[in-house]
């Protein structure tokens, strides 16, 4: 009830910091105790067995890797390895990844591309985002992009395009955006269609059915999408240089939509930190550099990382519980980790529970007396301001709030520090200097 919209359930009894999952406590989980089943192992039909049990067992992957190694030798797991798709092998096993996303900021009032009959502009600063999920690969414009014909064509507004991975398809999201006599809709979104449908030819984004987790080499394919998406829309000015140019394309950010399949317990004596198993949990990196900063600093984890000028991650989940005493006292549904592992925690993302959300009420209650004894006395000024309070009472959530933040730090950070390749390609702890 951090802002008095969000309606409290129930909450389980919190497990203790480091008590095993149900899959745990019943000894080594199924995946590994299937691959120990199959006996002797070699070549192709082997490794293709135990790809099949790692993919129906993920949380299993370590393990079995491990068994592999001890008992198969290196030759085994390495044929394994070289069949996982590129998340399958960075991702850990106990996160299961739902979308992977990564953006970037171009300047606005820019015309991308043009000629005769129209041009391709941005109206603003607009952040360009790339989205990877089981079903789609999607781009997305905020704000929209203007597509601005010759009269007596009407103008139209470009929000994205992708492909439907189901059939290989490519698609368009556009629609009409001005005055005239005929739509432009269908001819734009025609030819972004064709520019991805040439880009991904002969490439495994064209094939229906295409799974992105178990792409061995996932940016180079999506590198395909970008680049077509890129040449539909950008021209060359002066001397043959791009529309918009390295330096130019700033924030590039990532970031990714997971659960954690055994969820985590930073409980210790009743008091701390529970995300429930399955919970979904975002989490965005903000970004401050540019593509030709990324570019011009290539170099190790630290570097790479360091490059990024990453101010600070946002995370997103309802499913993250406080406890204290053996008691839900709050959920969280967002919080904000800077650069150096400072955290915060904005109003509306706080819930209180228990007793400090009767505090609450109770703090609203008196501040509604408060009001009418001022309006009874002829004093409208106090009695809006208590009304107003009333409304929205801050004392006890800025309380909690600030207590929150600073006693469930650490535990944040260990969640962190955990699940540091949560985002495919991106180490958190390095990003954030912890």
């Amino acid at each position: 009830m951090g802002d008095g919209a969000r309606s409290s359930t129930t909450a389980a009894a919190p497990r203790q910091a480091g008590q095993p999952t149900a899959q745990l406590e019943a000894g080594p989980g199924a995946g590994l105790q299937q691959v120990k089943a199959m006996g002797s192992l070699s070549g192709e039909a082997g490794a293709s067995a135990v790809l099949n049990v790692i993919r129906a067992h993920p949380e299993d992957r370590d393990d079995i890797m491990a068994f592999l190694h001890q008992r198969h030798g290196m030759a085994m797991a390495g044929l394994v390895a070289a069949r996982l798709g590129q998340l399958e092998r960075e991702v850990p096993g106990q996160v299961e990844l739902r979308s992977m996303r990564a953006s970037v900021t171009i300047p606005g009032g820019r015309e991308l591309t043009g000629d005769f009959k129209g041009s391709v502009v941005t109206q603003g600063p607009t952040t360009v985002t790339v989205e990877v999920t089981p079903t789609q690969v999607r781009i997305r414009m905020s704000p929209s992009l203007l597509a601005d014909v010759t009269f007596p064509v009407r103008n139209a507004w470009i929000d994205g395009a992708g492909i439907n991975l189901a059939t290989g398809a490519a698609f368009a999201d556009v629609r009409d955006g001005g005055t005239g006599v005929v739509s432009s809709v269908d001819a734009v979104g025609q030819t972004i269609i064709e520019h991805l449908t040439n880009g991904i030819a002969g490439t495994p984004l064209a094939k229906p059915g295409y799974a992105p987790m178990q792409d061995p080499d996932l940016r180079h394919t999506l590198d395909a999408v970008i680049s077509q998406f890129n040449r539909a829309f950008t021209s060359t000015g002066g001397g043959g240089k791009p529309s918009v140019g390295a330096d130019e394309l700033r924030d590039v950010s990532a970031g990714a939509t997971f659960a954690l399949r055994g969820g985590a317990s930073f409980v210790d004596k009743g008091t701390g930190l529970d995300l429930a198993p399955g919970a979904a949990v975002s989490i965005d990196i903000d970004g401050g550099n540019s593509v030709g900063g990324l570019l011009a600093s290539a170099g190790d984890v630290k570097t790479a990382a360091s490059a990024a000028q990453v101010r600070a991650v946002r995370l997103r989940t309802e499913g993250m519980m406080v406890y204290a005493e053996g008691a839900p006292v709050a959920r969280i549904h967002g919080l904000r980790i800077a650069r150096g592992g400072a955290l915060s925690i904005a109003p509306n993302d706080l819930e209180l529970l228990g007793k400090a959300a009767e505090a609450r009420q109770t703090e609203s209650g008196l501040a509604g007396l408060v009001s009418a004894l001022a309006l009874a006395v002829g004093r409208p000024d106090v009695a809006d301001g208590a009304y107003r309070h009333a409304q929205h009472p801050t004392m006890v959530s800025g309380m909690a709030r600030a207590k929150i933040e600073k006693e469930l730090a650490a535990n944040v950070i260990r969640l962190l520090r955990d699940n540091r390749h949560a985002v495919g390609g991106v180490d958190l702890v390095e990003v954030l200097g912890l």
